[in-house]
Parts: C-alpha cells; sequence; structure tokens
C-alpha cells in the first residue's frame, strides 16, 4: 500500500518537475537569479532521474529552488510564465 502511495506521489512529481522543465529550456536568466535554466534542469533531471529509481535526492535543495523569490521564480518573471509557476510550485508543495 505505502508503495502505491509513493509510486503515484513520484509520478506526479515528475510531472510537475518535467513542465517546470519544459518552460526553463525556452527561458532566458535572469539578472536576479545565481543559477541558470540551464544548471536548474540539470538539478531537476537529476532528480527526476532519483525518483524513478526510488533513491533519496535533496528535498531541501528543491525546496529551495520553488520557493518564494527563488531562482526559478525570478526566471519565470523574466520570461512571462510566473502565473503558471505559481500554480506548479503548489502542485510541488502538494506532492513534495
Amino acid at each position: 500500500m505505502f508503495k502505491y502511495f509513493r509510486k503515484k506521489k513520484n509520478k506526479q512529481l515528475t510531472e510537475v518537475l518535467n513542465k517546470v522543465i519544459n518552460h526553463l529550456e525556452t527561458s532566458e536568466e535572469s539578472v536576479y537569479s545565481v543559477l541558470g535554466p540551464e544548471k536548474i534542469i540539470a538539478i531537476l533531471k537529476s532528480t527526476i532521474e532519483s525518483l524513478s529509481c526510488y533513491e533519496k535526492f535533496d528535498k531541501l535543495e528543491l525546496k529551495v529552488l520553488f520557493a518564494v523569490t527563488s531562482d526559478i521564480q525570478e526566471i519565470s518573471l523574466r520570461n512571462n510564465w510566473a502565473e503558471e509557476f505559481i500554480e506548479l510550485a503548489s502542485e510541488f508543495d502538494e506532492y513534495i
């Protein structure tokens, strides 16, 4: 039973991360972001790989990336997908 819920949560979290990656792939850097889109994409892809193998990943690092005024939010503001970021961040909070 626990494995079913974990598998479902991992799938939902992976979907959210993939949506963010899709936005980041076409985004420009923000002067207010420490990390650029490419570095964030690498972190998110590494997390997706860990999720698919049920391995541990750095939840704190992800929480920081999705926090208000974080790198992802700053990039989303610069690239006109800030409203969708808020929705994705809410989903992220639910699944993390």
